[in-house]
Order: structure tokens, then sequence, then C-alpha cells
């Protein structure tokens, strides 16, 4: 399950890192902070692999850095989708979640 994590871990701040790339001449801090959510994602996926405890707050600072960044962007560019932000937000319970599983199992 820890290679899954990090599967998703890596997907998720490839989506991260689209994002950046997509904003960083509009908005350079905007894009410094998707890429920071993108690097702690990475940081927690890799802790996640490596069966250590504090992959998930790696990953749970990750993820709402980087769901917050998106909704800035959004609000800021008025194209705000919500189910797109409920569908990320959705997919990052899963993703903190299961790292939580995958590290805490008995």
């Amino acid at each position: 399950m820890n290679v899954v994590v990090l599967i998703l871990a890596t997907a998720y701040a490839a989506i991260l890192t689209f994002g950046a790339w997509t904003i960083i001449l509009r908005h350079r801090w905007l894009a410094f902070i998707h890429m920071t959510a993108a690097g702690l994602v990475m940081i927690g996926g890799v802790a996640a692999f490596y069966v250590l405890l504090s992959s998930t707050l790696w990953l749970g600072a990750g993820v709402l850095i980087g769901w917050i960044a998106s909704w800035v962007a959004a609000l800021r560019f008025s194209r705000v989708v919500v189910r797109n932000h409920l569908a990320r937000a959705g997919f990052s319970l899963l993703l903190v979640l299961l790292a939580y599983f995958a590290v805490n199992q008995p």
C-alpha cells in the first residue's frame, strides 16, 4: 500500500506543478506556493514509502497548502469551478487517509 501512496503523491505533485506552470507569468508568488505544496507532497509520499510516521503530516500540509493555493488562484482569475475543487479536496483527503492507514497498520 505504501507504493500506491507514493504513486498517488507523485501524481498529485505533478498536478500542483502544472498549476504552478500555468500561472508563473501572472503571479509568481502563487506559483511559488504551488511548488512548495508539490515539494511537501513529494516528501510525504517518500516518507510514506519508507513507513515514517511523519508522512501524514507532510502530506496533510502539502495538500492543504495546495488546495488553498488552488482556491486563491481560481478566485484571482474569476474562474471558480466548485466541483473541481471539491474533487481535489476529496482526492487530498483520500491520499492523506491512505497514507495514515499505510503507515499505522498493525
